[in-house]
C-alpha cells in the first residue's frame, strides 16, 4: 500500500513541475472558444549565446538562452508559455548556477539531471513579454578540452492572449563550445631571492642560489646613489663552482634621477644553470658614495625566446614613484625596481595594492625595494609611497610567460607608420592556439581610424581575432 502511496507522490510530484503550463492552455481553451482563430505569422528565433565560445579549462562561460518574437506579427508578439530542454556534455561543462526564469513568468527550471548534462525548463505568463526575452542564464564550469554542443529544444511554446501555437514558426539556433587546454606556463618566483647593500666600495657581492624551475630568468635590481661623482656599472656578473665559470648579464634598463647622480637599473640572465650556489657581482667605474643595494630573483616558466617585453622606467622628485607599462598581452608577470633618496631607516617605500614587495635595503642615502605584478589586462602600473619627498628613479619590465603546446603568431602593423598606434603595440606577438586577442586602434593628432585589413576586415574597433593559425592585420588610419 505505501508503493502505491509513493508512486501516487511521484507522479502527482512531476505533474506539479507543469501545473503553470497546463493552467495556461486550460485558459487558452476556454478563451478560445469565444475569441477568432488568427493565423500564425511572422517568425520567431530561440538562440543559445555563449560569454566565450573558446573558453580555456579553467575558466567559468554564461550560456543565455533566449527568445525573440520581434519578428512576430500581432496579436501572436507576447510570449505566453514555452517549455523545452537543453542538454551538453558533463565531461566538458560542468553545471554551475543559472539565473531562474525572466520576471513574470511562473515555472520551473529542473536541474535534477545537470550531473548528465541535462535541463528540462518551462514558464507561463499571461500577460507575456514581446521582444528579445532572457529565458535564463547558465553558469558552467570549464573542466576539460574538446568540443561540446549546447542543444536547445522545445516541445510547446504558445502566445499570450491568443494563444497561438508558435512552434511552426520556430527557429533554434544551437550553441558550442571549444575548450583548451591552458597553453601557457606557470609564470612565478623560482626559489628564495637575495639582497644586500654595501657603501663607498666599488664592487657589491650578493650570494645567491639559482631556481631549480624550467625555463628559467634571473634579474637582478640595482639602486645606487652616486653623491657627488658620478659612477656607472662597468658589469653585472654571476660566478659558480670551480674556476669559477663566470657568466655576464645583460642590462634591461637603467634610469636616472634626471641630472642627479642617483639611479635604478634591472640587469638579466636567461636560462641560468639550475640549482646552483654562487655570487652575483655588481661592478661599478668607481667608488660609489652614498649607498648600493642590490638584490636577485629567480623566475621559471619564462618565454625563452623573448623571455621580457619593452621595458619602462620614470623619475622625479615627489614621495610617489610609478611607472606605467602598456601595451601587454595580459598575462605577464611584471618586476620593478625603485631607488628613492633617504637620509634615514625611516625613510620606507610601500608598494601599490596588487604588488609583492621583494625586497628592501637602506645604506647611506639610497633606500630601495623591488616587487612583482601579475598582469591582468593591457597595461599595468608599478607605484610606491615613500614616508618623505625625494628624488626616484624606477624601472619595470614584463616577463613573458612561456607557451606550451600549439602556439601562434599574431603580426600587427600600422598603415601609415606615424597614423596610429594599435594595442597590443605594432610588432609579432605569440599566443596559444585558439586564443582570442582584441586588437584596438587609436589614431594619432590629425589621423582617424579606417579600418582593418589582412586576417581582420571591417572597421569596428575594437576588433577580435581568434588564433587558429599565423595571422597578419594591419590597421589602416
Amino acid at each position: 500500500m505505501n508503493s502505491q502511496v509513493d508512486k501516487m507522490k511521484i507522479r502527482f510530484g512531476s505533474i506539479n513541475l507543469y501545473l503553470p503550463v497546463i493552467a495556461f492552455l486550460l485558459l487558452g481553451l476556454i478563451l478560445s472558444a469565444s475569441m477568432p482563430v488568427y493565423a500564425q505569422t511572422g517568425t520567431a528565433t530561440s538562440t543559445v549565446t555563449v560569454s566565450n565560445a573558446t573558453p580555456l579549462v579553467g575558466e567559468q562561460i554564461t550560456a543565455t538562452i533566449s527568445i525573440d518574437l520581434t519578428g512576430v506579427n500581432e496579436p501572436d508578439e507576447a510570449l505566453g508559455s514555452f517549455t523545452g530542454t537543453f542538454d551538453w556534455d558533463p565531461t566538458i561543462l560542468t553545471y554551475d548556477s543559472d539565473s531562474g526564469l525572466p520576471a513574470g513568468f511562473t515555472g520551473v527550471i529542473n536541474i535534477t539531471d545537470v550531473g548528465t548534462g541535462h535541463i528540462t525548463f518551462n514558464g507561463a505568463n499571461a500577460a507575456g513579454p514581446t521582444g528579445n526575452i532572457t529565458v535564463t542564464n547558465i553558469i558552467f564550469n570549464v573542466v576539460a578540452a574538446g568540443t561540446c554542443d549546447l542543444d536547445l529544444e522545445y516541445s510547446a511554446m504558445a502566445a499570450a492572449t491568443s494563444f497561438t501555437e508558435l512552434l511552426t514558426i520556430l527557429t533554434v539556433t544551437d550553441g558550442a563550445v571549444l575548450a583548451s587546454e591552458n597553453m601557457t606556463s606557470t609564470l612565478g618566483l623560482d626559489g628564495a631571492v637575495s639582497s644586500g647593500t654595501a657603501d663607498d666600495v666599488s664592487t657589491i657581492d650578493v650570494a645567491h642560489t639559482t631556481g631549480t624551475g624550467t625555463d628559467r630568468l634571473m634579474l637582478v635590481g640595482i639602486s645606487w646613489n652616486c653623491g657627488t661623482t658620478n659612477r656607472t656599472i662597468s658589469s653585472v656578473t654571476f660566478s659558480y663552482g670551480a674556476g669559477p665559470t663566470v657568466l655576464t648579464l645583460d642590462n634591461v634598463r637603467t634610469e636616472q634621477t634626471g641630472s642627479q647622480y642617483r639611479y635604478s637599473a634591472v640587469y638579466s640572465l636567461l636560462n641560468p644553470p639550475s640549482g646552483v650556489t654562487g655570487t652575483v657581482a655588481v661592478t661599478f667605474s668607481g667608488s660609489v658614495a652614498n649607498g648600493i643595494v642590490a638584490g636577485v630573483a629567480n623566475f621559471a616558466g619564462v618565454d625563452q625566446t623573448t623571455p621580457m617585453g619593452t621595458p619602462a622606467s620614470a623619475n622625479g622628485n615627489s614621495t610617489a614613484p610609478s611607472v606605467d607599462l602598456t601595451g601587454l598581452n595580459g598575462n605577464e608577470l611584471v618586476f620593478d625596481n625603485v631607488f628613492q633618496g633617504a637620509s634615514g631607516e625611516t625613510q620606507i617605500l610601500t608598494p601599490g595594492p596588487d604588488q609583492a614587495e621583494q625586497w628592501t635595503g637602506f645604506i647611506g642615502n639610497t633606500r630601495a625595494s623591488a616587487s612583482t605584478e601579475q598582469a591582468t589586462s593591457a597595461s599595468v602600473t608599478m607605484s610606491w609611497t615613500a614616508a618623505s619627498s625625494s628624488y626616484w628613479a624606477i624601472v619595470a619590465v614584463p616577463l613573458n610567460p612561456a607557451i606550451v603546446g600549439p602556439a601562434h603568431d599574431l603580426t600587427i602593423t600600422v598603415s601609415p607608420a606615424e597614423g596610429g598606434t594599435t594595442d597590443p603595440a605594432a610588432g609579432t606577438h605569440t599566443y596559444p592556439e585558439n586564443e582570442i586577442v582584441s586588437i584596438t586602434a587609436t589614431p594619432a593628432t590629425g589621423y582617424q581610424f579606417d579600418n582593418w585589413s589582412g586576417d581582420l576586415t571591417g572597421s569596428v574597433n575594437p576588433e577580435s581575432i581568434t588564433l587558429d593559425a599565423d595571422k597578419s592585420v594591419t590597421a589602416n588610419f
